[in-house]
C-alpha cells in the first residue's frame, strides 16, 4: 500500500470483550449500534527508526444476517457462499480507503 509493505490479517471479531466496554459505551452513546460479530481486516506497520510507533488501519464489516456466529466461520470448512462473501469483503476493504505516497 502506498509503496510501503504492511502486514495484514483478516479474522472474525466482536466488541463484547470486557476490555472493550468503554468503546462500546462511547459508540452506543453516540447512537450507533455495534453488531455481535464482524469480519475484520487489519494492516499494520512499525514506523520510525526505533520501530516504536505502529500505524494500523482496520476495516470491519457487519455479519448480521449472514452467518454471524463463530461456529459458522470455521477456518477449514468454508463453503462456496462463505468464500464468495470473503472475496466481496476483501474487495470492499480494498475500496474503502487509499494510502497516499
Amino acid at each position: 500500500m502506498g509503496e510501503r509493505k504492511y502486514q495484514y490479517c483478516a479474522f472474525l471479531t466482536s466488541f463484547i470483550a470486557d476490555y472493550q466496554k468503554e468503546l462500546v459505551t462511547y459508540v452506543s452513546e453516540k447512537g450507533y449500534i455495534l453488531p455481535n460479530y464482524m469480519l475484520k481486516k487489519q494492516y499494520a506497520r512499525l514506523m520510525s527508526a526505533r520501530k516504536d510507533t505502529i500505524v494500523s488501519i482496520a476495516y470491519h464489516e457487519d455479519l448480521s444476517g449472514y452467518g454471524d456466529t463463530p461456529s459458522y466461520w470455521t477456518r477449514n470448512h468454508l463453503g462456496w457462499l462463505q468464500k464468495k462473501y470473503l472475496n466481496k469483503f476483501d474487495e470492499n476493504c480494498e475500496n474503502s480507503f487509499d494510502v497516499l505516497k
